[in-house]
C-alpha cells in the first residue's frame, strides 16, 4: 500500500486519492513547484529512474558506449544498478550509475537488453531497460551512382548523386575525367557546357577498404524553336497561311511536331515543321504549338489564331 505524503503548510492543500492535487482560494504564496512523494509501506520513497541514452542504441564495432542512469528523489537515496538479463554489470552507485561498454565487439554477447535498477527500500523501486545493437564494421559496397540526365543540354543543368554503405560511414570522392569535383555525396553543375561531358566516378572509402562506380554524360545541344509567324496571327475567313517551325543545328535534328490544344497535327519531321491553314473558318481559331525533341531536351513556342 503506497501513501500520498502531503508536507506542504499552505492552507488550502489537499492531496485527493489517487494522486491529485487540489489548491482552494489560492493567492501569490501559492506560486512555486509542487512535488509529489509516495511513501511505500514498509518505508522508503520510490525513485525516478531516467536514463540519458535511446532505445536502441546503435553501437559500431571497435567502438565505446556509455549510458548513464539516474535514481532520483528517493528516501533514502537510491542504489542504481546495470543488469543484463541477471547478471550484474559493474558496480553500484548512490543516485547515479553509467553503464560502459568498451570497444565492442559483435562476436561477444554485447547487444541485447540492458536493465537499469534503483532501489530506496526493498519496497520502493524503479527501474528502465534499453536495447543495445552492434553493428559490425564493413568496408564500402552497393556503390551506386546516378544522374539526373545521361543527356544533359547545353546551358541547361544536371546532378550527379553517390550512395554507399559501409561502418564506418565512408568518405566519398566524385570525379569528372579523373579530376576530383567534390567531396560530398552530390554534386551539381549548371550552365552544362560541352566539357562537362565524359566520365563521372563516385570513389568511397573507409579504414576497411574502397569501392567505386561510374557513370558517362554525354552532351547535347539543347532545341531553340523559332516560329516565322508573327503573334497573334490574324487571319481572314477563306484564306490561306502556312506556319514554318525550325529549330536549325545540333546532331541529330530535333524532332518537330505541332499541337492544337495538346492534340497532335500532322506528322513529325526533322529540322523543319510546316502548319498550314487552307480555306480558314471559325474552327481553325485557337493555340497551335510547335515541340522540339532531341532526345529527352526540348524547347516549345507557341501561335495564337484569331
Amino acid at each position: 500500500m503506497a501513501t500520498i505524503i502531503n508536507n506542504s503548510s499552505l492552507p488550502g492543500v489537499a492531496v485527493e486519492p489517487p494522486a491529485t492535487l487540489v489548491l482552494k482560494n489560492v493567492d501569490e504564496r501559492y506560486n512555486g513547484k509542487y512535488q509529489f512523494g509516495v511513501q511505500i509501506a514498509g518505508g522508503g520513497v520510490a525513485p525516478n529512474v531516467t536514463i540519458n541514452c535511446p532505445s536502441p542504441a546503435a553501437v559500431n564495432e571497435g567502438n565505446d558506449f556509455t549510458c548513464v542512469c539516474r535514481g532520483e528523489g528517493g528516501n533514502p537515496p537510491a542504489n542504481v544498478t546495470w543488469y543484463k538479463g541477471t547478471k550484474k554489470i559493474g558496480g553500484t552507485g548512490k543516485e547515479e550509475q553509467t553503464l560502459s561498454l568498451k570497444d565492442v565487439n559483435r562476436k561477444t554477447d554485447i547487444s541485447g537488453t540492458y536493465k537499469c535498477v534503483a532501489q530506496s527500500h526493498i519496497n520502493a523501486t524503479d527501474e528502465m531497460s534499453i536495447r543495445v545493437i552492434v553493428y559490425r564494421k564493413f568496408k564500402p559496397e552497393n556503390t551506386k551512382i546516378t544522374l539526373t540526365l545521361e543527356r544533359a543540354g547545353v546551358g541547361r543543368s544536371f546532378t550527379v548523386t553517390c550512395n554507399s554503405r559501409g561502418v564506418p560511414e565512408p568518405s566519398y570522392n566524385l570525379t569528372h575525367n579523373g579530376t576530383k569535383i567534390s567531396t560530398n555525396k552530390t554534386y551539381t553543375k549548371d550552365n552544362v557546357q560541352y566539357s562537362d561531358a565524359g566520365t563521372y566516378k563516385c570513389i568511397v572509402w573507409n579504414k576497411l577498404g574502397s569501392d567505386s562506380a561510374s557513370a558517362n554524360l554525354t552532351v547535347v545541344e539543347t532545341p531553340n524553336v523559332t516560329i516565322n509567324c508573327s503573334i497573334p496571327i490574324t487571319l481572314d475567313e477563306g484564306e490561306d497561311r502556312t506556319c514554318v517551325c525550325t529549330s536549325e543545328g545540333g546532331n541529330p535534328l530535333a524532332n518537330l511536331t505541332w499541337y492544337k490544344d495538346d492534340k497532335q497535327i500532322g506528322n513529325a519531321s526533322y529540322g523543319e515543321n510546316r502548319l498550314t491553314f487552307t480555306n480558314v473558318t471559325k474552327q481553325h481559331n485557337g493555340t497551335y504549338k510547335c515541340v522540339a525533341q532531341r532526345y529527352t531536351l526540348t524547347d516549345e513556342k507557341s501561335i495564337e489564331v484569331k
